[in-house]
């Protein structure tokens, strides 16, 4: 049986002293690297590298990226989103809000996003998310997440951070890392939504497998049927998170969902349990 413990009013404490004492893991073919904790250092950069670009003031038009091995730090300033259609683009240090669908949409091999304030995403016609990620060995860290509903909702599911494996997209996600991040809002179906391959809620049906995660130390907060959503999801750690908000369960495992190690979450007390289908 997974470990879980109650959710008290010191439960980041005890998750930063559980997290310091327990080994690395074995994850499928290969072990989990050193824990990437809330209090990590944020990553200085060169604002005169030629890789580097440095936000000067407020952007009022969707950043657009297409150029891989790039940074893109806010340094604070707004934007309003960014796509990425690269590998290995950082982003970091922006307060988006204001945005159109979702703030963070990254398509690609080892894109980050870390230290973004998310809020304020309004409906466009398609779904409302806070991220959407596809592609492999993506890292979302320490980023906060909060009030993303502004006007009417329409149809829209809203998910915090949200992934899918059709063909149009790639298929499936290896190797994501997702630490650190405050997500709370209680408009959220989902905090992380996870559908693989074989997902039969719309977002299957393309090539690859979804495998390999480490979801860990993050603050989710959310009020639905499910916290986070597994389908078609393989040899994932899901460990140190509070699940500080509600539901008929925390995790869902569903579509063939396998090999799932669930260790030293919190629990709040408006769960019903802690995982199911």
């Amino acid at each position: 049986m997974p470990r879980v413990r109650r959710l008290r009013w010191w439960p980041l404490f005890a998750l930063a002293a559980v997290t310091l004492m327990l080994p690395p893991i074995a994850i499928g073919n290969r072990v989990a690297s050193d824990r990437v904790l809330p209090a990590q250092a944020v990553m200085a950069v060169d604002c005169t590298a030629g890789n580097v670009m440095c936000m000067t003031g407020d952007a009022t038009s969707r950043i657009e990226v297409t150029t891989s091995n790039m940074i893109f730090d806010g340094r604070g300033f707004s934007s309003v989103g960014i796509t990425v259609n690269a590998d290995n683009v950082v982003i970091q240090n922006f307060n988006f809000t204001n945005c159109a669908g979702n703030c963070i949409w990254m398509k690609g091999s080892g894109n980050v996003a870390q230290d973004n304030k998310i809020s304020q995403v309004y409906y466009a016609g398609d779904d409302i998310d806070g991220l959407r990620f596809f592609g492999n060995d993506t890292k979302i860290l320490r980023n906060q997440f909060f009030n993303i509903l502004v006007g009417p909702k329409h149809d829209a599911h809203l998910d915090c951070m949200q992934t899918w494996a059709s063909t149009e997209t790639g298929g499936g996600s290896a190797r994501a890392v997702i630490a650190g991040n405050d997500c709370r809002d209680d408009d959220f179906r989902q905090c992380v939504m996870v559908e693989g391959p074989g997902s039969t809620d719309g977002g299957g049906g393309g090539p690859g497998s979804t495998e390999d995660w480490v979801i860990e130390s993050n603050h989710f907060q959310c009020y639905a049927n499910q916290t986070v959503a597994l389908r078609d999801a393989h040899d994932f750690v899901i460990r140190d998170n509070a699940f500080a908000g509600g539901g008929n369960k925390a995790i869902q495992q569903a579509d063939g969902t396998s090999g799932i190690l669930i260790q030293d979450n919190v629990l709040g007390p408006g769960y019903r349990r802690l995982t199911g289908d």
